[in-house]
């Protein structure tokens, strides 16, 4: 019951610099031309381009589903290395991703063998998981929130290197097309994208995105589309190794057994247990001292209400609801209460005020023991951890105002609060440890 949409993506002028240098016309055309050959066709990059003449349109399990762009990329994720295929409608804004067997995903989208696990996403907001299990039966499940999003969101990529001037240099690809590093503008901590365009400005304010992994299309709010060849953080590179033109239809009335009921049934019994779990800690909570126990029940009963909702949501699905029905707009609210990312951000300031809780009493026997030497180190503490709980209700009360601004739009509510969160909680400090001089680590 969790959906983590992204939407990221340009041509901006006057005091920004383009990456110019060495880099001429002339070889800005032939990498344009490069690329023409890699996919196809003329319709990749520069204004006007795939993303401009998207129309997103809703899926249907049990339907033909056809994507015009093969994309080959290599991973490392936490030193383990992958290889495999996404799949990419531009016309409708569909992704096929596979899940398992990514070693075959790259020889077609219908190799229909026992493991096989892919997923098909859609840009407005559904998803479709198809699945062969070990006695080949062929199974999907539906999932997602079916109203029209607005694509635009408020990102901007910026030079990683803010100083650098110089042509696009660092290659990707089979066809080693060049590329420009990029980071979230304001972000403390942000994966580096590297952007292949007719053109690379400093500065991109983004306001679309089609891919996979990061990678894939872009667009800017001039209607520029980018090709982001690879994206790397600290545990996770992803790189596009190819990219082709293919015309692969995938067959959904293959799949005829909806595998809605074995779903639910596994997050009822997700959902008993933590009820279980919590009941115990509130018992617990009750029947021993604890120096934070108001904290802790609001923890507990914060937790209470997520279950709440997301049972909400498993009986709603149970009940055979059409989740993809626009005009079901009470399902449609149900849903994404479970999804909400507000719940994840409440969670993190209880735990905060929790550890606020601590330091407090810490100080306090500390007094006891050692009266009148300094407390420089949980009194910093404390400051940074009161910083984090400002921080994090800031940010709540924005997601409160997203949701009043698009009370009949929860899909567009719910990209607009996790693009936010996504950007946001990368310069809020949580962790707040310090070292031995007392000093915040950072």
């Amino acid at each position: 019951m969790k959906y983590i949409l992204k939407f990221l993506l340009l041509c901006f002028f006057g005091n920004h610099l383009y990456g110019q240098g060495t880099y001429t016309q002339q070889q800005r055309i032939r990498d344009s031309l490069r690329l023409d050959s890699t996919a196809g066709f003329w319709d990749l990059t520069g204004p006007n381009r795939v993303l401009a003449s998207l129309t997103p349109a809703r899926l249907a399990p049990q339907t033909q589903i056809c994507f015009d762009k093969k994309f080959a990329y290599y991973a490392r994720n936490n030193g383990k290395i992958s290889n495999g295929c996404f799949y990419v409608n531009t016309t409708s804004g569909y992704i096929a991703m596979f899940y398992s067997n990514l070693q075959l995903s790259c020889d077609g989208i219908n190799n229909f063998q026992p493991g096989y696990e892919m997923a098909i996403m859609s840009k407005t907001g559904e998803s479709i998981r198809y699945s062969v299990d070990k006695r080949n039966r062929r199974t999907y499940f539906s999932d997602g929130i079916a109203v029209e999003m607005d694509r635009t969101t408020p990102t901007t990529f910026v030079y990683r290197n803010s100083r650098y001037v110089g042509p696009p240099t660092v290659p990707f690809t089979d066809q080693q097309l060049m590329t420009l590093p990029y980071v979230i503008e304001s972000a403390t901590a942000s994966s580096t994208r590297y952007l292949f365009g007719a053109k690379l400005p400093r500065t991109i304010p983004l306001k679309n995105y089609l891919g996979a992994f990061g990678v894939g299309y872009f667009e800017d709010n001039a209607n520029n589309t980018y090709l982001c060849l690879a994206s790397e953080s600290p545990n996770l590179f992803v790189k596009v190794t190819s990219i082709e033109d293919v015309a692969e239809c995938f067959d959904g009335t293959q799949f005829t057994e909806d595998r809605r009921e074995q779903g639910t049934q596994q997050e009822d019994q997700r959902i008993n247990k933590k009820e279980l779990s919590l009941e115990k800690r509130a018992t617990d909570l009750a029947n021993n001292r604890s120096n934070c126990a108001a904290i802790e029940n609001r923890i507990i009963a914060h937790q209470k209400q997520i279950l709440d909702k997301e049972k909400a949501a498993n009986e709603l699905v149970k009940s055979g609801a059409n989740l993809m029905d626009v005009k079901n707009t009470n399902a449609q609210r149900i849903m994404a209460a479970a999804g909400d990312v507000r719940n994840q951000v409440i969670s993190e300031r209880l735990k905060v005020e929790k550890r606020i809780c601590s330091v407090e009493y810490s100080m306090q026997l500390y007094t006891k023991e050692y009266p009148g030497r300094s407390q420089t180190g949980l009194i910093n503490q404390k400051q940074c951890l009161l910083n984090a709980v400002q921080q994090l209700q800031t940010l709540e009360a924005e997601m409160v105002a997203i949701d009043a601004r698009n009370s009949n739009n929860f899909s567009k509510a719910m990209v607009e609060k996790n693009t936010l969160y996504f950007q946001r909680k990368a310069t809020i400090n949580t962790n707040c440890n310090v070292d031995k001089q007392g000093t915040i680590k950072p």
